[in-house]
């Protein structure tokens, strides 16, 4: 009998996990073989990849190395990785799920972000949680309270906002920004703390209501042709020009 090693490594591994096959069955028996051949191929090209048992012809014998993923060993959907041309593998996780194999969910909420009453929710799509606020409160964990009220002039408004103990918002940030915005959804066009005495009908005279310099800007990029020494924001976050004595919506935050 010939014995013919093509791949001598690999036909060692092959002999240890799967010493019991009939091949060697059949050489203990005293079966006589002309030469027998072993070769093992690559899954992505070994055409008898992932069958049971082997393949006999006279001349060549052939047994396909299992590929270790068939099994599914890579739990909730996970794709599974063969690392060569071994019987090892990896997993790689979906989002929402971590583990050697996987196997555990991520609980974005399980710290209890959210305050005030709010709802968490995972949003796997960005890894991330999401807060649904109670009515009255705002912000990514809803930490800001709110007031809202009918619509009315400037002044008016700021009388209704510290008699609350707070006043119209003032901004510092994109993050301020969009909290302010989050509120004048729920109010309509709403004044915020900006105002210029003199009525020069132009932005870069305006002030904060609190003293505050005004760094951080969100004009619009009309806001040079509109009339008035008062500043509300719309529905995009931009801020315009309005006459103090027209009417815009109120809105405050209470712990701001």
């Amino acid at each position: 009998m010939k014995l013919f090693l093509l791949n001598p490594i690999t036909v060692l591994l092959w002999l240890v996990h799967y010493s019991t096959s009939n091949i060697l069955d059949d050489v203990k028996n005293g079966k006589e073989f002309e030469e027998i051949k072993f070769h093992i191929l690559p899954v992505s090209v070994d055409k008898y990849a992932n069958k049971e048992g082997l393949k006999r012809d006279a001349n060549y014998i052939h047994y396909s190395i299992k590929n270790p993923c068939e099994e599914g060993p890579c739990p909730n959907f996970t794709v599974c990785t063969v690392q060569g041309n071994t019987q090892n593998y990896n997993c790689l996780c979906k989002r929402g799920f971590t583990g050697e194999k996987c196997e555990i969910e991520i609980d974005y909420c399980k710290s209890s972000p959210c305050l005030h009453g709010a709802s968490c929710v995972t949003d796997l799509d960005h890894d991330r949680f999401v807060c649904i606020c109670v009515d009255g409160y705002l912000g990514n964990v809803c930490q800001k309270r709110y007031h809202k009220d009918r619509m009315s002039a400037y002044d008016a408004a700021r009388t209704i906002c510290q008699g609350l103990g707070s006043d119209l918002p003032t901004i510092n940030s994109a993050e301020e920004n969009e909290l302010v915005r989050l509120l004048v959804l729920k109010v309509g066009w709403m004044w915020i703390g900006l105002h210029d005495p003199t009525n020069s009908n132009n932005a870069n005279n305006f002030k904060w209501i609190n003293g505050i310099p005004v760094n951080y800007t969100n004009w619009h990029e009309n806001v040079n042709n509109e009339v008035g020494g008062c500043g509300y924001m719309d529905g995009d976050g931009l801020w315009h020009i309005h006459n103090c004595a027209w009417g815009n919506g109120v809105g405050c935050f209470l712990n701001w």
